[in-house]
């Protein structure tokens, strides 16, 4: 299983990836600047949609731990 966490720089994406990473899970963290902790990485701006769900597209299911206000384009980008 691959999950993309978006928003993956923040605090909240630190713990969810070191939980997933603790289960064996697959992780991409993608978010505008690179995470200061060991993650597979990908750079994406969420203003940029397409670009997000570009990234994603490989991945089985998506988690955004993105700041509150890029909800919608987040949503935009699993969609797609």
């Amino acid at each position: 299983m691959r999950v993309a966490v978006i928003g993956a720089a923040g605090l909240v994406a630190k713990a969810t990836i070191a939980d997933l990473h603790r289960a064996n899970v697959d992780v991409l963290g993608v978010d505008i600047r690179k995470p200061s902790f060991d993650v597979e990485y990908a750079k994406g701006d969420l203003r940029r949609p397409s670009e997000v769900a570009s990234i994603i597209k490989g991945c089985d299911y998506a988690i955004n731990a993105a700041q509150y206000y890029f909800n919608l384009q987040a949503m935009r980008a699993c969609l797609k």
